[in-house]
């Protein structure tokens, strides 16, 4: 009789590799039908369909910061001296993308005066503060303007565009693909815009949500402030049990072509009974983690692996993370809240993305100037400042 082979399993890495198919999957244009009843309504806009992608790229390309023409004045800089192309100068350059013009006003009038813009996988978080921010919150776009200044702004967006940095797997010191991907590292990502009905969300109810491998194993606050009403055991089940339920009920057999691991957003209802799913994400380290971290995740996927071989309980280490006392026999998913006024992630002193932000007179300086130009519109100004400063002390 033939001896058995015994089959090796292998230990999973940090990250999965992940296919170009699969981090496809995550944009809006590939799920948004799917799952358009359980979403917030959007439209996409296909740039190479548009007949402008080509126009677009050379306007989000430029070394300056010009608006598109007759997209309306921008909104969060109020100068007479710059006109809608964002510039006061004979030899600006103009660019023109009027189908795009009209597409995104017609979706911000379908969608009641706003909307919250995406390029490919990414929101323009960094540059949120750009926009001068009202009762709708930021990136509250209102023109065509807006959302083309949120867009120029981002340092976020370039990397949708970056092949190299769209379809990569894992950690950004170890860009992998998948087998079919690697001899097409050149081509360029197709180009498309996601305007999504604004809607104002409260940040306490937002949730992120880690599968991997088909086993959804936490869920993480998004906001990283702490919320008393949150610490209520009843209230981290209700969370948990939602969303779980959630992901079994339409997630999991609809979302077929993420591959078994990926990452996504929701919110939820006052009364956390309703769910509303706002975005997937590629499961890897260009996603933030929020309060896991990847190598933790790994961990809690290992424990489930072998209790689900042993039918053993989970450590108490990953049981005491589940906020259950018990801490036996743990269902997944991990839940991870701020659990105390007092925790780093609540005390924040800067506000998110700050490195990316400048004031709104230095954006009002750029505009119409390359960095040459800039650069010495900069150092006048910095001299005409030094004038006026000797000027007071003289008086």
């Amino acid at each position: 009789m033939p001896v058995p082979i015994r089959q090796v399993e292998h230990e999973p890495e940090v990250f999965p590799l992940l296919t170009r198919s699969e981090v496809d999957a995550t944009r809006t244009s590939a799920w948004y039908e799917t799952f358009e009843d359980l979403t917030i309504p959007s439209r996409i806009i296909d740039l190479e369909t548009l007949g402008e992608e080509e126009a677009f790229r050379d306007w989000l390309n430029g070394d300056s910061i010009f608006l598109p023409q007759d997209s309306e004045n921008v909104s969060s800089i109020s100068s007479s001296s710059f006109d809608a192309t964002g510039s006061n100068s004979d030899s600006a350059p103009v660019y023109h993308l009027p189908k795009l013009n009209t597409a995104i006003r017609t979706a911000i009038q379908a969608f009641g005066g706003s909307v919250f813009p995406k390029l490919n996988w990414t929101a323009p978080r960094d540059a949120a503060f750009i926009i001068p921010q009202t009762e709708g919150g930021p990136l509250y776009c209102k023109t065509p303007a807006d959302v083309y200044l949120v867009l120029k702004s981002s340092d976020f967006i370039s990397h949708g565009l970056d092949y190299a940095r769209a379809y990569a797997s894992g950690s950004s010191d170890l860009v992998e693909y998948a087998v079919e991907d690697q001899q097409n590292e050149t081509e360029e990502v197709p180009v498309e815009i996601v305007l999504k009905k604004y809607i104002q969300m409260i940040p306490s109810r937002e949730w992120r949500c880690f599968v991997r491998d088909d086993v959804l194993l936490g869920v993480s606050q998004r906001d990283t402030n702490f919320y008393d009403f949150l610490q209520d055991s009843d209230a981290k089940r209700q969370v948990i049990d939602a969303i779980r339920d959630f992901w079994e009920d339409e997630v999991r057999l609809n979302f077929t072509t993420g591959g078994g691991s990926y990452i996504f957003d929701v919110y939820l209802s006052a009364d956390m009974t309703r769910v509303t799913l706002i975005d997937f994400n590629p499961y890897r380290n260009s996603t933030d983690p929020l309060l896991f971290t990847y190598e933790e995740l790994l961990s809690i996927l290992l424990a489930h692996r072998r209790r689900s071989r042993q039918s053993s309980p989970l450590p108490y280490g990953l049981a005491e993370l589940s906020s259950d006392a018990a801490g036996l026999h743990v269902r997944l998913p991990i839940l991870k809240i701020v659990e105390s006024a007092s925790d780093p992630e609540a005390n924040r002193t800067t506000p998110a993305f700050a490195g990316n932000m400048m004031p709104l007179d230095v954006m009002a300086l750029s505009q119409g100037r390359n960095m040459g130009e800039f650069k010495d519109a900069w150092e006048e100004a910095l001299a005409r400042g030094m004038d006026d400063v000797s000027s007071d002390d003289d008086e």
